[in-house]
């Protein structure tokens, strides 16, 4: 009985409450941790891993947020890699979408366990962590390269090198994860495809390899028609695009391109001063409003002019549906232009956009003559110009026929392509084909710049790091410590 007693006082004591009562906060402190735990987990990664890079790699941009936004279909990104050498970088920035937007999952797959899952979605030979987006809900699926998402490019001056010397290009590698992964995910989503065709027969300019690379990534497909062997515009067809003929179109042909407008069709047409003597094309364009004037454009307002060169000319850009998607704060420039008027009187069905604009200052020159002036002279149309136009022509019973006409053979040229040309070119071309939203999403730097810091700030950093802050917390030290020895 007294051994009894003598536990219950032990256990009575004051040391086995606290010790009872440290117990319990223990638990309920691991409790609370175990729960906020889950709970953070279960955040977006959006909230719970935040972009700290400098070209913010891992974040997603307004045009993919919007197009994931109105995805409404079963959607998963695989990432086809070996267990254990997934790319943890790419699986970050794969969580950036499936947190926009719950129907987007994503998931691992090792081809050396399931050998034939790459064979069922594409007949690539794809490399060590490739994605594969996959819509369940129609079967449709779109197959990313691993070297399509990280892209490496290499400057004339290290393949030089590499060719002659043997020098092994260290290159520049961009993230085109974004542009890559949004891509495949409208692909994958878009019910009907559109399909460009080039017109081919009348000496076109092909185009550039950069631009059909865009138009790609927009999931438009291409193709090219004889109008006169095929005997009229495919059916398939969502926009015929006409790109700087040399020669004129035969009546036949202006008759399918008549009855495709007609039938809801939309026309694309670049167009040079250099070939003014296409009486049929610019005839049928002159059906809608739309009149060539002859002649190469010269801007009298140098403030309107590219470096100056009144041939290079800056027009002014209206807002619009197409403004809207290629974004306001863009310079284009459209060298060697000829003008375009449009009509006083259009006809009842048809309406006119005006896209870009010179300034009142401009004017044509008719003849260029060698070591000729270039300022304006008697007998040179006055301005001011269209350079880019759209005529929406209201048809009974079918679609709205559009036509859509730019005056430089320069717009879409590789001598353009670091202005905002190519970029308003697509969001036509998109805006032509009924996308609501153009995918022109650029590649992000890796490059990892090496800190600068000159002699001077050298110094002052070492005397601050070396010196004054252990300095510091050495006389702190001794302070806490004579406080504490007089207590």
């Amino acid at each position: 009985m007294s051994k009894l007693n003598s536990l219950r006082r032990m256990i009575d004591t004051k040391y086995m409450r606290f010790g009872g009562y440290s117990a319990l906060m223990c638990a309920i402190a691991v409790a609370i941790a175990v729960v906020v735990n889950l709970l953070i987990n279960a955040l977006p990664a959006t909230v719970t891993k935040l972009d700290t890079s400098r070209d913010k790699l891992l974040s997603i941009s307004d045009q993919t947020n919007e197009i994931l936004r109105s995805v409404d279909a079963n959607i998963t990104m695989y990432l086809v890699a070996t267990s254990g050498n997934e790319d943890e970088q790419l699986i970050r920035f794969m969580e950036r979408y499936t947190a926009t937007n719950s129907k987007i999952k994503q998931s691992s797959v090792d081809p050396a366990l399931n050998p034939d899952f790459i064979k069922r979605y594409t007949d690539e030979d794809l490399s060590e962590n490739s994605v594969i987006v996959v819509n369940h809900d129609n079967g449709r699926a779109y197959a990313i390269d691993y070297f399509d998402i990280y892209v490496t490019t290499y400057s004339d001056e290290e393949l030089y090198y590499y060719y002659l010397y043997g020098t092994m290009p260290t290159g520049t590698t961009s993230f085109a994860g974004e542009q890559m992964l949004t891509t495949a995910i409208d692909f994958v989503t878009e019910e009907n495809l559109p399909t460009v065709y080039y017109t081919t027969g009348h000496g076109e300019r092909s185009v550039s390899e950069l631009i059909s690379k865009n138009i790609s990534s927009e999931n438009i497909s291409t193709a090219t028609v004889s109008l006169m062997s095929e005997g009229k515009v495919p059916d398939d067809c969502t926009v015929l695009m006409i790109n700087t003929p040399q020669l004129d179109f035969t009546k036949e042909e202006i008759d399918m391109l008549r009855s495709f407008v007609s039938s809801g069709g939309k026309i694309l047409l670049i167009s040079s001063y250099a070939y003014p003597d296409l009486t049929n094309l610019y005839g049928f364009m002159a059906e809608y409003g739309l009149q060539y004037v002859k002649g190469l454009v010269a801007e009298g307002s140098m403030s309107y002019t590219y470096n100056n060169y009144p041939f290079y000319l800056m027009p002014k850009i209206s807002p619009n549906d197409i403004t809207d998607k290629a974004g306001s704060n863009i310079y284009i420039v459209l060298p060697h232009s000829h003008g375009i008027r449009v009509a006083e009187n259009l006809p009842d069905n048809v309406t006119v956009t005006r896209l870009m604009t010179t300034t009142d200052s401009a004017y044509s020159k008719a003849e260029i003559r060698e070591n000729e002036e270039i300022a304006k002279t008697e007998g040179d149309e006055a301005g001011p110009f269209q350079l880019g136009v759209m005529a929406t022509v209201e048809n009974i019973g079918a679609e709205s026929g559009k036509l859509v006409w730019f005056s430089s053979p320069d717009l879409i040229s590789d001598l353009t392509a670091q202005l905002g040309n190519h970029r308003y070119f697509i969001a036509t071309l998109t805006t032509l084909c009924n996308k609501q939203s153009s995918i022109s999403i650029a590649s992000k730097s890796m490059q990892v710049e090496a800190l600068k810091i000159s002699d001077t700030g050298a110094t002052i950093w070492s005397i601050i790091i070396i010196g004054i802050i252990p300095g510091l917390l050495l006389v702190w030290g001794f302070v806490r410590w004579n406080t504490r020895r007089k207590r």
